[in-house]
């Protein structure tokens, strides 16, 4: 039988009558993480997997809209306006989006997630959500864009040697088409059923992770070639 999911709408989420906190944050276990206190009308910016500086400030809600007050006069996070909305991740049934143009970003609410263990229809497959799970690679391991050897392979770009910077411009880096072994990411699902690639016989896990020039690489390994590690939460959250 289908979860029947219910959207409260963001005044509901935020009103005076909760209290306590509530987390969102990015459902590939990359990026920052948002920590609301319902109680003082304050949050706080936290980080999964990656290295910022510490943000904090008040919010304010009015009507369907969520705005950010910052302590710092941070430009970036100014007067950033959030709503709440389903979640684009079916992993998840709520979220917030937050920003527009270069800025906006979407983030799932961890405490939404779906059962572990749960079918989920995802990108057109029907796959099983296992649980955010840091894993490594074996071997150089291929991403595709989906199950199976016939899936398109997606390209890492990593700098050129003499090259480096936060941003990868064209003749700065080159392209390979699997990512390096030893390489860490993360996995949240797997397909329904075991495939043979060869005399492997293993289940392709739904792969995410960044490559060398910061860009989100997203799709399917075969799991022969990966180490699956131990089990991540929101626990991967930071907050200084």
């Amino acid at each position: 039988m289908p979860r029947i999911l219910l959207l409260l709408p963001i005044t509901a989420i935020f009103s005076q009558a909760n209290v306590g906190t509530k987390i969102f944050g990015p459902a590939s276990g990359h990026g920052i993480c948002y920590e609301f206190n319902l109680d003082q009308k304050t949050y706080r910016v936290g980080t999964a997997m990656l290295d910022i500086n510490p943000q904090s400030g008040t919010f304010v809600v009015s009507g369907s809209k969520l705005t950010l007050k910052p302590a710092d006069a941070d430009p970036r996070a100014a007067g950033t306006v959030c709503t709440l909305a389903k979640s684009k991740n079916p992993f998840y049934s709520s979220g917030l989006s937050c920003g527009k143009g270069q800025y906006a970003q979407d983030y799932v609410e961890f405490s939404t997630v779906v059962p572990e263990n749960s079918p989920v229809s995802f990108k057109g497959e029907q796959v099983i959500y296992i649980g955010e799970q840091r894993a490594t690679a074996k071997t150089a391991l291929r991403v595709r864009s989906k199950p199976g050897t016939k899936g398109r392979i997606q390209m890492f770009r990593t700098f050129k040697e003499g090259f480096g910077s936060d941003i990868c411009r064209e003749g700065e880096y080159q392209e390979t088409d699997a990512m390096r072994a030893g390489e860490s990411f993360t996995v949240m699902a797997r397909t329904e059923q075991k495939s043979k690639v060869g005399k492997a016989e293993d289940y392709w896990y739904y792969v995410t992770t960044f490559d060398g020039c910061g860009r989100a690489i997203e799709g399917w390994s075969f799991g022969e070639f990966i180490e699956l590690g131990q089990k991540g939460s929101q626990k991967g959250c930071r907050f200084n």
